[in-house]
């Protein structure tokens, strides 16, 4: 259970924030500004469910097959359209293409996480045992 902690807390923050966010701001008009305002929140939406992707392979290892992986990304897509409908009801509008390209970042932040994890995964597996994080302590066994 302790596990699982982390991504919990992680989506009950997303979810709080989400919550209390009750304006959202109207994208600019001029097309520099309205750039910046996009790349701004792709980031933001692809870097919260990376977060969130990587505190739940942390919690379960990286699947080994791909209808594994396919399940956390579609949870991924769930989570988002949590996060979408929440912002619907708070708004008391549906604004479909913006929810829809908010889901695909969340996705995109998702892959991003699993290929990110798989790389510190080989190269955690490539190092010598003495230099993995508590390699120098001594376990104790109780009986």
């Amino acid at each position: 259970m302790r596990k699982i902690l982390p991504a919990v807390l992680w989506l009950i923050f997303i979810y709080v924030l989400t919550a209390l966010a009750d304006t959202v701001e109207h994208p600019p008009t001029e097309f520099w500004a309205r750039v910046a305002f996009e790349v701004e929140h792709l980031l933001a939406h692809s870097s919260v469910y990376a977060i969130e992707t990587w505190l739940i392979l942390r919690t379960v290892g990286i699947p080994n097959d791909r209808r594994t992986l396919l399940i956390l990304l579609a949870l991924m897509v769930v989570f988002g359209v949590g996060q979408e409908t929440m912002q619907a009801i708070l708004r008391a509008k549906l604004e479909l293409l913006g929810s829809v390209w908010d889901l695909f970042t969340d996705g995109v932040g998702a892959i991003i996480a699993v290929r990110l994890y798989r790389g510190w995964q080989s190269r955690r597996a490539l190092m010598p045992i003495s230099s993995h994080p508590g390699a120098d302590v001594i376990p104790t066994h109780r009986s």
